[in-house]
């Protein structure tokens, strides 16, 4: 029979034989609470995380990343078309260290920035993590800078796409929707060519919430009316409702807004979770004794 057609009794033996030898790998998405409820994420999956400004999607996506490629020393490819590597460097670094942005472009940094900076460039030293930040890609370059890199490295660990909005989508349509279809569709292949998961981030506007009582995100608050999420195994939106209302008490909160594998749900997180090295935050805790930073 042809080889584009599989029994269904050699597909499942298959699958035992992979659990047996831990082959069958879930990736730990770097918070406990949320993998209670997807198990991980999956090779060949491909995961949409949205949010609107304001609600901690980078510094999420930066402990996702931390978790695949420094926790689990998986090679990690980021394509970041709407930055520059220093950029790239000072949005992931600023969430790292709690500090607001502007502080770590600061010209003037305390004694205990440098000390957490040194620490970070020794964490990231063994970390098999490289960021494509060429301007201006098409899909189709996307998929084959991927492909080449995952030759290189022998196993791919997690691919990020840090904001699809900035790809060039034309050969797709003229229209938002065929556009965003056209990425999705794209994107779940490049996953399952490369059997890795593929890390979709996009941005929510916050015009969809006028006259809404619920500011919680949903499926629909999506461009294209979640035209991205067609074809993705999971649908994340990052919430916190301290932006809207400094008073609550609420957790910040991962939805899991579309799950082909698992249930809809909602993972609570708090702050110290995205900045999760012990050992980096009470260094930085015991510098902040000392002197306070500057965000002038």
């Amino acid at each position: 029979m042809d080889d584009d057609y599989f029994s269904i009794n050699r597909a499942l033996s298959e699958m035992r034989n992979r659990v047996e030898s831990d082959d069958y790998h879930l990736f730990s998405s770097g918070f406990p609470d949320l993998d209670q409820y997807i198990g991980g994420f999956g090779r060949g999956e491909l995961i949409v995380l949205a949010s609107r400004s304001g609600m901690d999607r980078t510094p999420v996506s930066v402990r996702m990343i931390d978790s695949v490629a420094i926790e689990q020393r998986e090679a990690v490819l980021a394509f970041s078309t709407d930055k520059s590597i220093e950029s790239y460097c000072h949005a992931s670094i600023g969430s790292q260290l709690e500090y607001h942005f502007d502080f770590v472009r600061g010209r003037s940094h305390s004694d205990h920035f440098f000390d957490a900076l040194d620490f970070l460039i020794e964490k990231y030293r063994g970390a098999r993590l490289h960021v494509d930040t060429r301007p201006g890609l098409t899909v189709k370059k996307l998929k084959n800078h991927a492909c080449e890199y995952a030759q290189d490295a022998g196993r791919l660990g997690m691919i990020v796409v840090s904001s699809v909005g900035d790809l060039n989508l034309r050969k797709y349509g003229t229209s938002e929707c065929d556009q965003l279809l056209g990425v999705s569709a794209a994107l779940k292949k490049l996953a399952l060519r490369v059997q890795c998961p593929v890390l979709a981030i996009t941005e929510i506007s916050d015009e969809v919430i006028r006259g809404r009582k619920q500011m919680r995100p949903r499926l629909s608050d999506l461009q294209g009316n979640g035209a991205l999420a067609k074809c993705a195994d999971l649908l994340l939106l990052v919430h916190n409702e301290k932006v809207y209302d400094p008073r609550s008490e609420e957790s910040r909160e991962i939805i899991v807004a579309k799950s082909r594998n698992g249930s809809l749900c909602t993972a609570r997180f708090e702050e110290k979770q995205i900045f999760n090295d012990d050992k980096l935050r009470k260094k930085i805790a015991s510098k902040k004794g000392n002197s306070s930073p500057n965000c002038s």
